[in-house]
């Protein structure tokens, strides 16, 4: 299991988001926590970095990218976007 550190514009973003958006980013933060590599890489140029991202929410309306730290087992949220209503 992966520790997760969110970061303060992260942290500012999911407080601006909705009770149902957050409850489904929680899910979605909790399969991160035990998979995180299960995302895709945040950049077609380099499919194998450590810069994930995760599509949550009807439609994929959200995307929470993230930074996978293996050698501490921690995963940074780095951004979290929602274009929902």
């Amino acid at each position: 299991m992966y520790k997760i550190e969110i970061y303060p514009d992260a942290l500012d973003q999911i407080g601006a988001l909705s009770v149902a958006a957050q409850r489904i980013l929680s899910e979605v933060l909790a399969a991160i926590q035990l998979v995180p590599w299960n995302g895709p890489s945040a950049s077609e140029q380099n499919p194998d970095g450590a810069l994930r991202r995760s599509l949550f929410g009807p439609e994929g309306a959200g995307m929470v990218t993230y930074l996978v730290l293996d050698d501490q087992r921690e995963v940074h949220v780095v951004q979290v976007l929602w274009i929902g209503d």
